[in-house]
């Protein structure tokens, strides 16, 4: 759904607009901790809110904050002289937790940032579509099949009932995580990492490696959050789907890996029936099985919205991601 269309910011309308000082909330989470990078690296202050008591982040322009619940009482005095808010919040991934506590987090964020009158930037996920048909749009259909999914749509609703009061917030949607520090995903970063820098392990693959699938590079979800939360163009928008990797199939995803690691990388893949069959026994398969419907099919996510608005962003393919991460230390 979009608010209005205007031109593009220049560069000096967005370092205006970035003025100030952005809290991330989440910051001690995979997305989090690389969106305070980007900040940090744009010159912002930053603070970064966090129930964790581990932060150690010595970076200048970064204030810690902690605190003991994401209630709308302690959220509002962190955010207490910011002028922005980027969302990272995640829970732990079981759908009893997400129906429990997600639309009532979203509650207290929202009343929180309401309060104070600050533009909020959200990060979501994609289930609230469902089984919609690809490519996957800001206006598809919003009918979830699963409980994690039901759990986002009620938060969806919190929402975008503060969308229609008037207040700036901007839901950013993903597509599954890949890259760096993404475990809970299709393709954990640490099964990625050991066969590029050990030589050593097989592609594992979640479904029918014959069909597409959508992820998004966790260090691209990063920075379009800052892209997002700074670009008045972008904030006409009460959705938008942040950028991703070209959609490929798990089998184009081994011949690409074989090709950078420099050996026959063997594939893994684990279909449907054996998740579900795994998850009378398994809590982690369990959760997995209700999320099967995305590698059953065609999974594809658009991101036309985010890149006509950012012209300039490279489209990126899983070799070239492949190719950057095999230079990581």
């Amino acid at each position: 759904m979009s608010r209005n269309n205007v031109q593009p910011a220049t560069a000096n309308e967005t370092t205006r607009m970035m003025s100030g000082r952005v809290a991330v909330i989440g910051s001690s989470g995979q997305i989090g901790a690389l969106v305070t990078d980007q900040l940090v690296a744009q010159g912002m202050a930053v603070r970064a809110i966090s129930r964790s008591t581990t932060q150690t982040r010595d970076d200048a322009g970064v204030e810690q904050k902690t605190i003991h619940a994401y209630t709308r009482e302690e959220l509002g005095r962190a955010l207490a002289g910011c002028t922005h808010v980027i969302s990272t919040l995640g829970l732990p991934y079981n759908a009893r937790i997400w129906q429990r506590e997600w639309p009532s987090m979203m509650d207290e964020l929202l009343n929180a940032c309401h309060m104070n009158s600050l533009p909020l930037t959200v990060l979501d996920n994609m289930y609230v579509y469902g089984r919609a048909a690809s490519p996957i749009t800001e206006d598809s259909n919003l009918a979830p099949c699963s409980r994690k999914g039901e759990a986002r749509l009620e938060g969806w609703r919190r929402m975008h009932a503060f969308q229609q009061r008037g207040m700036d917030v901007v839901v950013c949607r993903a597509a599954d995580f890949i890259g760096p520090g993404a475990e809970t995903t299709i393709l954990p970063w640490s099964g990625i990492a050991a066969v590029l820098h050990s030589g050593h392990g097989a592609l594992r693959w979640l479904g029918d490696p014959g069909f597409m699938h959508s992820f998004s590079n966790t260090v691209d979800i990063a920075g379009a959050l800052v892209d997002v939360c700074a670009r008045s163009e972008m904030r006409r928008h009460d959705v938008i789907h942040l950028p991703a990797v070209d959609a490929f199939s798990g089998h184009e995803f081994q011949d690409r890996l074989s090709r950078v690691a420099g050996r026959g990388i063997t594939l893994h893949a684990t279909p449907s029936r054996l998740v579900r069959l795994a998850g009378i026994f398994s809590g982690p398969a369990r959760e997995q099985s209700e999320m099967m419907y995305q590698v059953e099919r065609d999974y594809v996510v658009s991101d036309a919205r985010y890149r006509e608005l950012t012209p300039q962003s490279p489209h990126r393919s899983i070799l070239g991601c492949l190719e950057q991460w095999a230079q990581m230390a």
